[in-house]
């Protein structure tokens, strides 16, 4: 029992470090970039150019990480 127990941390400790270390890159980062920019655009009386410049410049950060 205690064997399983400790299996069982241990593979919660690797993947929460796999997760913490894995870089700000990727699908993810473009899908953060678009929820914000879907949010900037929602908003009353938004800036549609500034969101838009918020939105490519997320993307172009994302970009660096690829």
């Amino acid at each position: 029992m205690n064997a399983k127990i400790i299996l069982f941390l241990f593979a919660l400790g690797v993947g929460s470090s796999i997760a913490y270390a894995r870089p700000p890159g990727g699908y993810g980062c473009y899908a953060e970039c678009i929820r914000e920019y879907r949010s900037c655009i929602a908003q009353p009386n938004s800036d549609r150019t500034a969101c838009v410049r918020e939105k490519n410049a997320c993307i172009a950060f994302c970009n660096l990480y690829l």
